[in-house]
C-alpha cells in the first residue's frame, strides 16, 4: 500500500508509508515493524515528522526499529538473561551486579575504541520481569561505519564479561554479519508483542538518561550527525564470522 492510498483510505495525510512487506516500504530511510497487527505491518518514513507521526498513532503497539543497508550505526547490545539462568551462574551474581558488569564492560569498550567518548551519551533501557533481566545499551555519542563494526563491537563486550554471562543467547549478536543484513530492536515505550497469549508485554522503559528524546534510544535515527568511529579492534576474524555466521542462521534476526 503507498502513502497516496493509504491516505485515500483515511482520507487524510500521512507523513508515513504503510505495506504488508519489507520490500513494500523499501524505498524509505526509516522503517518500522508492527508487531500488534496482523498481517504485521511495515511502517516506513523520511523524516523525523514521519517517525513521530507512527508512534503517535500506533501508541501501545509493538514496534520495531529495522536496521539494513551498511549506513553508519550507532553501537548497541542487546541483553537477554533468564532469572533460572542467572542463579545457576557461579560464582553468584545479583541482578543489579549482571546489569552493572554489562554497562562496565560497555563503557570500556567505547572508550577503548574512542578515547574522547563522552560516558554520559551511554542510552540504557528495560524491559525485565521477574522471570527475565532484558537491557539494550547503546550511545548516541558515536556511530560506527557498518554492521559489521557493530558486530565486532558486541564480540569486545562480550568477552569482557565472566564466563557465565558470555553464554550464547544472553547477548545477542543482533548485527548479524552471516548470510543476514538487517536485524530489528524494539522502540522505547512499546511493548513486547506475545503471540502464544495475545497480550502485549515487557514495556521497554528508560533507564538513562531521563531527559532525553526516544531518538536518543534508536539506532539510526534522523538528524544523527555524531562521528563516525572505526578502529583497529574492531576487525572480525574469519573463525568468527564463521562462528556467528551459524548462530544467526540458528536463531531469528528479531529482538526482544
Amino acid at each position: 500500500m503507498s502513502q497516496s492510498e493509504l491516505s485515500e483510505f483515511l482520507n487524510a495525510p500521512t507523513p508515513y508509508y504503510c505495506g504488508f512487506k519489507a520490500f513494500d516500504i523499501g524505498q524509505c530511510q526509516y522503517k518500522i515493524r508492527d508487531d500488534s497487527v496482523r498481517p504485521r505491518h511495515f511502517l516506513g518514513a523520511d523524516n523525523e515528522d514521519g517517525i513521530e507521526a507512527i508512534l503517535s498513532e500506533r501508541e501501545g503497539h509493538s514496534l520495531h526499529e529495522i536496521i539494513d543497508g551498511d549506513e553508519p550505526l550507532r553501537p548497541i547490545i542487546d541483553f537477554d538473561l533468564l532469572v533460572e539462568a542467572l542463579n545457576a551462574i557461579t560464582p553468584k551474581l545479583s541482578s543489579g551486579q549482571a546489569k552493572n558488569l554489562l554497562c562496565r564492560a560497555f563503557r570500556d569498550t567505547c572508550l577503548e575504541i574512542f578515547p574522547e567518548w563522552d560516558k554520559e551519551t551511554m542510552s540504557i533501557a528495560e524491559s525485565s520481569d521477574k522471570k527475565k533481566i532484558s537491557l539494550h545499551v547503546l550511545t548516541f555519542g558515536m556511530r560506527l561505519p557498518n554492521i559489521t563494526k557493530v558486530s565486532a563491537f558486541t564480540e569486545l563486550v562480550r568477552k569482557k564479561l565472566p564466563a557465565g554471562l558470555q553464554k550464547k543467547g544472553i547477548i545477542d549478536n543482533i548485527a548479524n554479519i552471516g548470510s543476514f543484513k538487517s536485524f530489528s530492536l524494539r522502540i522505547l515505550g512499546t511493548p513486547k508483542y506475545d503471540k502464544k497469549t495475545d497480550k502485549h508485554v515487557r514495556i521497554k522503559k528508560v533507564i538513562r538518561p531521563k531527559d532525553r528524546s526516544i531518538f536518543d534510544f534508536m539506532i539510526r535515527p534522523p538528524n544523527n550527525d555524531f562521528r563516525v568511529i572505526d578502529s583497529p579492534l574492531l576487525v572480525v576474524p574469519e573463525s568468527e564470522v564463521n562462528r556467528c555466521s551459524k548462530e544467526n542462521n540458528d536463531t531469528s534476526s528479531e529482538t526482544t
